[in-house]
């Protein structure tokens, strides 16, 4: 003790100093020992990460799309995805900046990948590419095509009511008075043909005739029978050989009812709406109602019907004039004295109330106007087209790289490459196939216009 005691205290000092190093350089060998052990465990874990993660999406990559309709279905491709998501179909400068600055080269590190990780072939790299590069775009684009309907002006028709005509001839004795060369009933009959034929083909008429025979009383008086109202034409569109046939068969009467013929006419126009159907009784007579009170029995009629009623009287007096002119109040009215009077006049007046007729658009569809759809359509099919050639020259980039790396054998490399472009033909000629149709069905509701428009002017020109 007293030796250690005597030491200098400088050699104590170094003594300390010594250990001191040993001590750190004991601690920095132990600190490098567990970095070491550290950077391999985790060098290790991720490489067997790597190669797990590797495997599983080589495991997971489906098979490509064989046909069109396939390939309409397929999903994006992860690439695609990653770096064109929403801009698969943008303009070319920005899309070319966005293959050589992003996408070529990741696909290059995938391929490099995907060959690391397993025996490769032509379809497996067909169908990693698919995978990798395959476009999105074609499903709803190929919907748009198959749903394209062509826009064309209508064929607008303005709906009128359609009419039903109610035509009293009267068959009074009176009739075969003369009137100039001819009898009333003579040329009654020819105004009514002349009339009965210009009416629109689909409207409906019916004549009736007062054809009264005379009835006894109880005294053996005779007196008119005012109902018996006979229906010569019954409510069909005009024929003409039956219709003249049906006034060829007409004979006077004895007396004129006004009220029997229009309840016979409102009986039989009961079943056609006011909103559907333009109602109208058109009488010609040359006298008044001689049955007792039917004078204003017939105004109470027409005032409470929707009828259009128009009256032509021949060669009547004042008091005869003033009676059907009230009977004619809702309508029309016109004395004649003669047949030209009487001719005139169904033309210029009862024709007009004729409907009019229907509005049809004249003109055909333009060149313009096809062209202008089929443009609508073609900018459309642009959109798949672009997106066709797109992936294909997509798809030509991987198989480039895996030539240049001999990663196929140079006969292996021009299959998959004749592949690619046989794929892209395929959806070309299917997308050229649905264009067809579509100008077929343009060119049907052309030829439909055409027909509705030449069908208008064959019945009203």
């Amino acid at each position: 003790m007293k030796n250690e005691e005597a030491k200098p205290i400088w050699k104590k000092k170094a003594f300390e100093k010594e250990r001191c190093i040993i001590n750190m350089k004991r601690k920095t060998l132990l600190v490098s020992f567990f970095i070491f052990i550290l950077f391999i465990h985790t060098a290790c874990g991720k490489k067997e990460e790597t190669d797990a993660y590797s495997s599983a999406n080589i495991e997971n990559i489906p098979q490509a799309a064989e046909t069109v309709e396939d390939m309409n279905n397929q999903n994006q491709g992860i690439l695609v995805e990653k770096y064109l998501k929403g801009r698969e179909l943008a303009q070319t400068l920005k899309y070319d900046e966005i293959i050589e600055s992003d996408l070529e080269p990741s696909l290059h590190k995938k391929i490099d990948s995907f060959v690391q990780s397993q025996k490769s072939s032509e379809q497996s790299f067909y169908n990693y590419l698919v995978y990798l590069l395959g476009s999105g775009e074609y499903g709803k684009i190929e919907k748009e095509l198959e749903t394209f309907e062509p826009v064309f002006p209508e064929v607008t028709v303005d709906q009128k009511k359609k009419k039903n005509a109610v035509i009293l001839m009267d068959g009074s004795q009176s009739m075969e008075e003369t009137l100039g060369n001819q009898t009333k009933l003579s040329f009654a009959k020819k105004a009514i043909i002349d009339f009965a034929a210009a009416l629109p083909n689909d409207e409906s008429i019916t004549l009736l005739t007062y054809e009264n025979p005379i009835e006894e009383d109880e005294e053996t008086q005779k007196v008119p029978a005012c109902r018996n109202i006979q229906v010569a034409y019954d409510h069909k569109p005009y024929e003409p050989g039956e219709f003249a046939s049906s006034l060829a068969e007409y004979r006077e009467g004895d007396n004129t009812s006004f009220t029997a013929g229009l309840q016979k006419a409102e009986e039989i126009l009961s079943s056609y709406s006011d909103e559907q159907y333009e109602n109208s009784i058109y009488i010609i007579s040359d006298g008044i109602d001689i049955c007792k009170d039917e004078g204003e029995e017939s105004r109470s009629i027409l005032s409470n019907g929707s009828e259009d009623i128009h009256i032509i009287g021949l060669d009547v007096d004042q008091e005869e004039e003033a009676a059907l002119q009230q009977v004619a109040a809702k309508g029309t009215y016109k004395t004649v004295a003669t047949e030209e009077e009487l001719q005139t006049y169904i033309k210029e007046e009862w024709e007009q109330e004729t409907p009019e007729k229907t509005f049809v658009q004249e003109a055909a569809i333009s060149d313009e106007e096809q062209l202008s759809e089929q443009k609508r359509f073609d900018s459309i099919k642009e959109s798949y087209d672009k997106a066709s050639i797109r992936e294909r020259d997509r798809l030509l980039l991987g198989v480039k790289y895996i030539e240049e790396q001999k990663l196929l054998s140079a006969e292996e490399v021009k299959r998959l490459e004749k592949r690619v472009l046989d794929q892209y033909k395929s959806r070309k000629e299917a997308v050229w196939e649905i264009r067809d149709q579509k100008l077929a069905l343009m060119k049907a509701k052309i030829k439909e216009n055409n027909k509705m428009i030449q069908e208008w002017k064959d019945k009203w020109q």
